[in-house]
């Protein structure tokens, strides 16, 4: 499911844009900006292990003097700071007091403060609090890099009475760190009653009934606005609330057990008759979630390590739907090719290594769309190419993909393009780049004197009447978007522009000339076969051999060297000529652009 109409996404690019958009179909590029690294110590899980159901120590009463002693921090890969500091245990507690205020502080003040509201929440709370827990009072947090993950916390002194760190505090201390969870049950431990009237007539008007899934992202500054995350806060009470007393829920058991059935009785409950329909319902669970400089969302799941910045100025990634389809996109969609390659090609499975972290980027990137460092199993990513190419990229790190770069560049992008787009195991994104060229929709400036483009495939119009030709020769449809048949209209590229080249961009520039463009002055790929290929040709080339030959063949052999490195023995000019004679014959009659 896309998270909304990305009919506007794309933007207008020139030819220079074009060129340095081309890096998102590489492999490898040039030198990649740092990613934070998965922390030696795991970040927090939004369903981390159920906390026992205990009663909290009594602790003693806080009279008197606490006592301090000295220590000094050093620098890690939480908190990349070094200072010296004097701290306090009481009870689960270590509150440490940095020396490195440019003015005096109280210790024995600041950490009765944090004291005081743990027994506060200890007093109340549906669930105990006992984990042990380890606060840095700091001058900066952000100063150093210093974010609370887990049980370690940093704050500033000005912000321990903050919402903020009495949910930390809470969550490090029972082990909840689901953060609706944890900031509903925070309220209702503190006697904070939601404003249930206001929620009503939020529910009863919003077109996004997606929030009520209420994915972290929606607590966020750089993701909602005030308002969004005042409703998070709100929602979050009402239903931790009507949870435990109306749907005798454990507090324990909240993250697994409320779904979108529970969530459709809640609003019920505030008179609000609609039904939510969350798609990623349960979807994110066992994922981590924490800040950074670097990110402002950062997410790690047990293979892939997600970080994201809303781009509130673009047309793609500027709402937290557009976080949430890219993660459950990427990470589900590489599960399922994982699947589908150790099944259909098991002459590959030493190469294909299911438990490695590969880190996904997206971010600003200027005017290229991405790039990938495969042997750091690294991906960056541009606003618009998070909702088309994250998989193209991902295949890239495979290690049998890797394996083909020095030898042929056509089948290492080709079957990225082929597995990465065309298969019908994941949402195939590119239904509305085909829908949309399908209809008729071309580019209003004039190219190279030979009129307009096709907005999405970069096709002159007689090669987009052709391709639409042999397209609906072969029984495709165009009804609506989601009729439309990916691989089909590859297929019908590749037979429209086989005597002339497409007039350009990142699909249909031929692959030699792509990587002369980024790599001038290299000549390790001159003279390979299948440079004159487009990517959108190369991908249907591999798809046609893969149909012909069986995808195990086709990888054991040009990954392993089978049969001699040649598939029955026949040389690249060989399948290449059987591959359009094929397209050739299904479109008898139909006319190709320029053809001899």
């Amino acid at each position: 499911m896309a998270p909304k109409n990305k009919s506007h996404i794309s933007v207008q690019l020139n030819c220079t844009t074009l060129i340095a958009c081309l890096m998102a179909t590489l492999c490898s590029a040039c030198s990649a900006q740092q990613l934070p690294e998965p922390t030696n110590h795991p970040p927090v899980s939004q369903t981390a292990t159920e906390p026992a159901l205990a009663p909290t120590a009594t602790l003693p009463p806080l009279n008197g003097t606490l006592l301090f002693e000295e220590g000094r921090y050093k620098r890690d890969e939480i908190c990349g700071r070094i200072f010296d500091y004097t701290q306090t245990t009481y009870g689960p507690l270590t509150i440490a007091v940095a020396k490195n205020f440019t003015e005096l502080q109280d210790p024995q003040a600041l950490a009765t403060q944090v004291i005081e509201h743990y027994n506060d929440l200890s007093e109340s709370s549906p669930v105990p609090l006992g984990q042990p827990v380890t606060i840095y009072i700091i001058p900066d947090p952000k100063n150093g890099n210093c974010y609370s993950q887990n049980q370690l916390l940093f704050v500033a002194p000005d912000e321990i009475d903050s919402q903020t760190l009495i949910n930390e505090l809470f969550g490090a201390a029972t082990g909840i760190h689901e953060y609706w969870v944890k900031t509903g049950l925070v309220a209702l431990t503190l006697g904070q009653q939601p404003d249930q009237d206001r929620l009503k007539e939020w529910y009863q008007s919003t077109d996004n009934m997606d929030m009520a899934g209420l994915f972290i992202a929606w607590f966020i500054k750089d993701w909602a606005t005030e308002e969004e995350r005042e409703i998070a806060q709100l929602s979050a009470a009402s239903l931790v609330e009507y949870a435990i007393e109306t749907e005798n829920i454990p507090p324990d058991r909240l993250s697994e057990q409320v779904n979108n059935a529970v969530r459709t009785r809640w609003l019920e409950s505030l008179g609000v008759d609609r039904e939510v329909t969350y798609p990623y319902d349960g979807r994110f669970a066992g994922f981590t979630y924490w800040l950074s400089s670097e990110c402002s969302l950062s997410v790690q799941t047990d293979t892939m390590c997600f970080c994201l910045d809303r781009l509130p100025d673009q047309e793609f990634f500027d709402e937290v739907a557009d976080a949430e389809f890219f993660i459950d996109f990427s990470y589900y969609g590489r599960k399922a090719l994982e699947e589908y390659i150790l099944t259909e090609a098991p002459s590959v499975k030493s190469k294909m290594s299911t438990d490695e972290i590969s880190t996904m980027t997206v971010k600003d990137l200027g005017s290229r769309l991405g790039f990938t460092k495969a042997d750091e199993n690294r991906v960056f990513l541009q606003f618009s190419a998070a909702y088309y190419s994250p998989l193209h990229e991902i295949v890239h790190t495979f290690d049998w993909n890797q394996s083909l770069l020095g030898d042929s560049l056509w089948l290492t992008e080709g079957f990225a393009e082929y597995l990465g787009m065309l298969l019908p195991i994941y949402p195939q994104t590119k239904k509305h780049a085909v829908y949309e060229d399908l209809s008729g929709r071309f580019r209003e400036e004039e190219t190279n004197g030979e009129g307009n483009l096709s907005y999405w495939y970069s096709l002159y119009p007689d090669q987009a009447a052709a391709a639409k030709s042999w397209y609906l020769a072969q029984g495709g449809s165009m009804e609506d978007k989601e009729s439309v048949d990916v691989r089909l209209y590859t297929d019908a590229v590749s037979f429209a522009t086989m005597f002339r080249d497409a007039a350009g961009g990142p699909s249909n520039w031929p692959i030699g000339y792509v990587y002369k463009t980024l790599y001038p002055g290299q000549s390790r790929w001159e003279g390979q076969d299948g440079l004159e290929l487009s990517y959108t040709q190369a991908a249907s080339l591999v798809a046609w051999l893969c149909d012909t030959y069986t995808l195990d063949r086709v990888l054991n052999v040009y990954v392993n060297g089978a049969e001699d490195g040649l598939l029955d023995g026949k040389t690249y000019a060989e399948l290449k000529a059987e591959w359009q004679a094929d397209l050739k014959s299904k479109g008898q009659g139909i006319p190709i652009p320029d053809a001899p």
